[in-house]
């Protein structure tokens, strides 16, 4: 009886020795992957990172300005302030001398001058 114990016993300590093994082989495999990740991770952060600097620089308000002039031909021309719905022209008016209808058509260069320092 006492050889029996000791068998399964034995045993036992085996299975929990296997055991062991097996679940520290899985915690090496996710420490791998966990590290791999991390440095998958501070690769997209620097890609990151680097695609805001651009961004940044790409969508400056004078930058576009400075293309918009260049490429375009298009300047800072003062617009219009709109108080109320009834300054808009009415369905079948004269809109030749209305003046929100003229109003992009007639810039004044102190203003654009003003607008460009």
């Amino acid at each position: 009886m006492v050889r029996i114990l000791n068998f399964v016993f034995v045993a036992l300590a085996g299975l929990a020795c296997f055991a062991m093994n097996h679940v520290a082989e899985q915690t090496r495999q996710a420490d791998i992957q966990l590290r791999q990740v991390h440095h998958e991770m501070a690769g997209e952060l620097k890609t990151t990172r680097l695609l805001q600097a651009q961004w940044q620089v790409a969508a400056d308000p004078e930058r576009i300005r400075q293309l918009a002039q260049q490429h375009l031909g298009l300047t800072d021309t003062p617009t219009v302030a709109l108080s109320s719905l009834e300054l808009l022209p009415r369905k079948g008016d004269g809109l030749n001398d209305n003046p929100i209808r003229s109003a992009s058509m007639v810039t004044s260069t102190t203003a654009t001058s003003a607008g460009g320092n």
